[in-house]
Order: C-alpha cells, then sequence, then structure tokens
C-alpha cells in the first residue's frame, strides 16, 4: 500500500498520550495513529449501514421476541438465543 507523508495539528496532551501507548504497544506513533484511525472510520462505515437498512431488519429483535414467546406457549423446549443489533 503507498504510503503517503501528512501533517496534522494536535494537542500537547493527546500526543503525549499516544506516544504513550505507542511505546507500550512497541509501535511508532504512525501505526498507532494509522491503526487508530482505520478503526474508527471501520466504525462509521458499519453504523452508515446500519443506520440505512429497511425497517423491518431493525425490528428483528421485537420479531424475535414474538416467535420467542409462541414458542414457550406452544411447547418449544429450550430458548432463542438473545442477538445484538
Amino acid at each position: 500500500m503507498a504510503t503517503e507523508v501528512v501533517q496534522i495539528v494536535i494537542d500537547k496532551q493527546l500526543l503525549r498520550a499516544t506516544d504513550r501507548v505507542a511505546q507500550q504497544r512497541k509501535q511508532n506513533r504512525s501505526a498507532l495513529v494509522r491503526d487508530a484511525l482505520r478503526k474508527h472510520l471501520r466504525r462509521l462505515s458499519v453504523r452508515a449501514m446500519e443506520e440505512s437498512r429497511p425497517r423491518r431488519i431493525r425490528q428483528a429483535p421485537s420479531i424475535v421476541r414474538r416467535i420467542q414467546r409462541v414458542g414457550a406457549g406452544g411447547g418449544v423446549a429450550g430458548r432463542m438465543p438473545d442477538y445484538e443489533y
């Protein structure tokens, strides 16, 4: 992957914390900032995808709860797992 040198401005306290964590992780400052930026951008991307999902998919947890109630009354053994949405 091609890299490019960039210049950013951050406050001294954030720079000291960055250097301290980079040293603890045995990374250089650039690698730590790159990793943190990648993770942050990935989280933003996932959040945007989740917010753009159709409403019926976002309602899945309530549908699962209804199925659990019907299943419990209908003699279905066990319980459906809880899913994080």
